[in-house]
């Protein structure tokens, strides 16, 4: 970090989490512009194949490093390191940053200047700021959301020192619990509107027909009267990509997706978005009867509310795929 950077920003630690990274050149930059915009990195490895690599980055860039036995999921790597950074750094905040995320440069210093132009009895209530890889308005300069991804989430360390993350959920859905955690103890989580850090979610692809759907769909919701999802808003063109996960992780989309519905932690217009636009796109690629497959397991585990890490080799999508 600059000495700008520490004089304007609060103490804030980054924590990274890692599973068999393709892209080891967007991982380095990643934690290169950690290194840079934050006080300290720390990098929670869940068992990559190429972790000798992610050590030696790591080395290069003075990270903590720590090294999970097996790929334990994001919201459990999240926690170890949350709470390494809590016991050895007492930090103010705590970024939550994925293997394929950067920062821009100086996003920090925006975050905290949009921050520090907030009145005081708002910020006082801030749990977590989000910083959003995409524009989307310039005043007001933040809005309130119920759930966003991990990725990208600044965290008051005060307040995810007594949230809980759930764990069980291994991968899918877990950043929409926990941002209900912290909203259930009356603090505002924000997201920021201008862009601040690349982040890649999913795999984007165009498919006309889909994207046809999906229109459609937008367009429904609209007519309706909903104007956001989950307090975004929608987006006034809609993108031609759609958003495409292997049906082996779509199992966990549709299974923890339906827990929290039962919950009322997910609105039922955006679980059906997810579950169908994502369910269309996975079809495609991995096949009819396995995504059929995937979803009606899902369904079954969602509605007898069984977490917990499952096996998926009977799901997996055959295809190649090219995402991390």
């Amino acid at each position: 970090m600059s000495p700008n950077q520490k004089e304007l920003s609060p103490n804030i630690v980054s924590i990274i989490v890692t599973y068999n990274p393709k892209d080891l050149t967007l991982l380095e930059l990643n934690v290169k512009r950690a290194r840079e915009e934050t006080r300290k990195v720390i990098v929670v490895d869940n068992a990559s194949v190429n972790f000798d690599v992610i050590a030696s980055i790591c080395e290069k860039y003075q990270c903590d490093l720590i090294p999970l036995r097996f790929n334990s999921g994001i919201s459990y790597a999240l926690r170890r390191g949350v709470k390494h950074a809590i016991e050895n750094y007492s930090p103010d905040w705590i970024l939550f940053l994925d293997q394929d995320t950067f920062l821009l440069h100086g996003a920090i210093r925006e975050a905290f200047s949009l921050y520090e132009s907030m009145p005081e009895h708002v910020r006082k209530k801030i749990g977590i700021l989000a910083l959003s890889y995409r524009s989307f308005c310039n005043f007001p300069t933040a809005i309130e959301v119920i759930y966003n991804a991990f990725s990208g989430t600044l965290i008051r360390a005060d307040v995810a020192r007594i949230v809980n993350f759930r764990v069980n959920f291994f991968l899918d859905q877990a950043d929409f619990d926990l941002y209900h955690e912290v909203r259930s103890k009356g603090y505002l989580t924000l997201l920021l509107c201008r862009k601040l850090i690349h982040h890649r979610i999913g795999i984007p692809m165009i498919i006309p027909l889909i994207y046809n759907f999906k229109l459609l769909l937008f367009k429904m919701i609209k007519i309706i009267g909903i104007r956001n999802l989950g307090l975004e808003p929608l987006p006034q063109n809609v993108s031609r990509n759609i958003l495409f996960e292997p049906s082996e992780r779509y199992y966990y989309i549709v299974r923890n997706s339906l827990i929290l519905l039962k919950e009322k932690k997910k609105d039922f217009i955006a679980f059906l978005k997810d579950l169908v636009l994502i369910g269309m796109a996975t079809a495609v690629i991995c096949g009819i009867l396995t995504t059929i497959k995937a979803f009606g397991l899902g369904v079954i585990h969602g509605l007898l509310r069984l977490e917990g890490i499952l096996d998926t080799s009977s799901l997996k999508c055959r295809k190649k795929l090219t995402s991390d």
